[in-house]
């Protein structure tokens, strides 16, 4: 059995678990020898996009009665060049969508080219979902979403790309990953800069924080500044996505549920003690 597993999608529960063959007594799962490998939608590592997945995934089994059920977790796949590619797809026909032929109808594009013919806006502004520091300083998340980033950009023909962040929640006195993405477009606006592609690579589909942080309120902003901006897909069901999926759950290797992809990596994120830690709680 496989399943992509989103924490907040419903599928992740001990009724889902009780359903499976050798999930709902042990009489079947004596009788029944059940396997399920679960490749969750964050492609990057981090408390929040993976260890915490394994950690509801055995409390789900716990609850249900299933710890006969075997659950293994494929691997995040950030570095895979099949995400890569699905990426730098969707940011090649944003930065087409910028063309001046594109928006005026004109036969021929006048847009600046790269050396690899490829068209380009004056910026590339990479997205993904902010989270705590202390939570990113404990896991490879930054990394990661950089080397995504900058293999992105340059098969595009980019080097003038960024990386920021959306979505962010929690206190405000809790420090989170910054700068915001309707920030960091308010100060390149000033600095003079009159069109951008954002491609969010930290999010796998087009679902509501990407359609309303960045397809509603971004949008409004730089319709407001007269800046110029289109949005790059998701990799959503991009073919090259799909057969890395179909590839993973196939021949990627596997963990159990509750190991760990490197010893120590990504550990609960901590409260601060002390005052502060009134104040954000």
């Amino acid at each position: 059995m496989q399943k992509l597993w989103r924490r907040y999608a419903g599928l992740l529960g001990k009724s889902q678990l009780a359903s499976v063959p050798g999930g709902h007594a042990k009489a079947d799962a004596d009788r029944w020898h059940s396997q399920s490998r679960r490749v969750t939608t964050s492609a990057f590592g981090s408390y929040s996009g993976c260890r915490q997945y394994r950690e509801d995934i055995a409390r789900a089994q716990e609850a249900a009665g299933a710890q006969a059920i075997i659950i293994e977790k494929l691997p995040n796949f950030c570095g895979r060049d099949e995400f890569i590619e699905a990426m730098t797809d969707r940011v090649r026909a944003a930065m087409a969508e910028l063309s001046p032929a594109k928006q005026s109808g004109a036969g021929h594009p006048q847009a600046e080219h790269s050396g690899a013919g490829h068209l380009k806006a004056e910026q590339l502004i990479f997205t993904a979902h902010s989270i705590p520091v202390n939570m990113a300083d404990a896991s490879p998340y930054v990394r990661q979403l950089e080397e995504a980033s900058a293999r992105v950009a340059a098969a595009c023909g980019m080097s003038n790309w960024t990386l920021v962040y959306q979505s962010r929640s929690g206190p405000p006195t809790q420090p989170w990953l910054s700068p915001d993405v309707c920030e960091y477009l308010r100060e390149q606006h000033a600095a003079g800069v009159q069109s951008v592609v954002i491609c969010p690579i930290g999010f796998i589909s087009d679902h509501m924080e990407v359609l309303y942080d960045l397809d509603t309120e971004a949008r409004a902003l730089c319709d407001q500044l007269g800046l110029k901006m289109v949005r790059a897909g998701t990799a959503g069901a991009h073919p090259k996505l799909v057969s890395m999926v179909c590839d993973m759950l196939l021949h990627a290797p596997t963990t159990e549920i509750l190991a760990h992809c490197e010893p120590g990596c990504c550990p609960a994120p901590q409260r601060p003690s002390g005052p502060a830690a009134q104040v954000s709680g």
